[in-house]
């Protein structure tokens, strides 16, 4: 189990403010994904956690920002894809043209 943080003390602030740490850490996660993909080890984004609790749980300093968990490890010979990603929505259905 990863846990992805990030420094918002060092994270790069953009000229209106936006703080680009948190984007910084998605895609540095996401690219961990596909490195542990590529190496046959499976993972999954988590997020539904309580980060406070989290946050208490690993005594994160004031300048650290929990962004994710990322579980990996080597998949199950049994593991299949959930039913819901095989299920296909029409364009029409996602996207509305204004």
């Amino acid at each position: 189990m990863l846990l992805i943080c990030y420094d918002k003390n060092v994270s790069w602030k953009t000229v209106d403010g936006h703080d680009a740490g948190l984007d910084d850490a998605v895609i540095a996660t996401t690219q961990m994904m596909l490195e542990a993909y590529d190496l046959g080890i499976g993972s999954v984004w988590v997020r539904g956690y309580d980060k406070r609790v989290l946050d208490e749980l690993f005594d994160l300093p004031e300048n650290m920002v929990s962004v994710a968990l990322l579980p990996i490890g080597y998949p199950s010979d049994k593991a299949r894809p959930s039913p819901l990603h095989s299920r296909n929505i029409s364009m029409e259905d996602m996207v509305e043209y204004l």
